[in-house]
C-alpha cells in the first residue's frame, strides 16, 4: 500500500441529492497521492499546520477510480455533527485538507465466479471507483451489483451502473428503494434471499459489503449461518 501523504484540496463542484446528502469534487492544490479504487481518505475541516498537530479529522471512501486522478470525489450523508459540518460549511473555494490512501477493500473479479457487491446509500462510493476503472480497463468475469437507498432520487450513481451493465453483459444491477416508485427499482429494502437464489454457486461467490453497520453486520452473519459462505469470502468496508 502506497504511504500516506498531506495534501491541501479546493471545493471546484458540489451536486445536492438532498438536504443531507452530497456529492463533493475537490481539485488538488500541491500534492497528489496515487489511489485504488475502494481506498478511503481522511478529511479535516479546521486549518492544518504542518509544525502541530492533524486536526479531528473522518474518513471517506474515494467515489472516483484510480484512472481518475485528476479531483477527489466524496459523496456525504449528515450522520453527525462532523458531517453536518462539512454539508453546512463546504461550498465551492472551500480549501481543506485530506490524508490518503488508506485501506485495500479492492473488488477482484474471477472469471470463474460471480461477485456480488452489495451498496447501502452512499456505501457505494467504493463500487463507483471500481465501476469508473471497469469502463476505461474493461472487467472480467461476472458481477453483481445491489444498490439501495432510502429514496429513487438517492442512487445518485446509477447512471453510472446502467452504463456498465449497457457495456458488459455480465455486470448486473438491481436498484432497492425503502419509500417511493420509479421504474426498475424494487420497493424496500435490499434482499438477501433474492441475491442469493439468483448465484449459480453461492459458496464460491465473493460478497463485497459497505453500507450501514447493521446491514453490514446483519448480511455478514446471514451469509456464513444461513447461505454457508465461508468467511475469507465476505469482504467488508467499514465506512462508518
Amino acid at each position: 500500500m502506497a504511504t500516506p501523504i498531506r495534501f491541501a484540496v479546493e471545493v471546484a463542484a458540489v451536486h445536492r441529492h438532498s438536504e443531507d446528502v452530497a456529492t463533493y469534487e475537490f481539485r488538488y492544490l500541491d500534492k497528489r497521492p496515487r489511489h485504488k479504487p475502494g481506498q478511503f481518505l481522511h478529511l479535516a475541516l479546521d486549518p492544518y499546520d504542518p509544525a502541530g498537530h492533524w486536526p479531528e479529522s473522518r474518513v471517506f471512501t474515494l467515489a472516483n477510480g484510480a484512472t481518475n486522478q485528476d479531483v477527489v470525489r466524496l459523496t456525504i450523508a449528515d450522520k453527525g455533527k462532523f458531517t453536518h459540518r462539512i454539508l453546512s460549511e463546504l461550498c465551492v473555494g472551500s480549501r481543506v485538507f485530506m490524508k490518503a490512501p488508506y485501506g485495500e477493500f479492492v473488488v477482484r473479479t474471477d472469471p470463474q465466479a460471480e461477485v456480488v457487491l452489495i451498496a447501502g446509500g452512499t456505501g457505494v462510493t467504493p463500487f463507483v471507483a471500481f465501476m469508473e476503472d471497469a469502463m476505461v480497463k474493461g472487467l472480467d468475469g461476472r458481477v453483481w451489483l445491489h444498490y439501495g437507498a432510502r429514496e429513487p432520487d438517492l442512487l445518485v450513481f446509477r447512471e453510472l451502473a446502467e452504463q456498465c451493465a449497457t457495456r458488459f453483459p455480465h455486470f448486473q444491477t438491481r436498484y432497492y428503494a425503502e419509500t417511493g416508485a420509479a421504474e426498475g427499482i424494487t420497493r424496500g429494502r435490499i434482499d438477501l434471499n433474492s441475491i442469493c437464489g439468483a448465484l449459480g454457486d453461492v459458496s464460491r461467490a465473493t460478497f463485497y459489503l459497505c453500507g450501514p453497520p447493521v446491514m453490514i453486520d446483519v448480511f455478514s452473519e446471514r451469509l456464513k449461518s444461513q447461505f454457508g459462505v465461508a468467511p475469507t469470502q465476505i469482504k467488508v468496508d467499514d465506512w462508518e
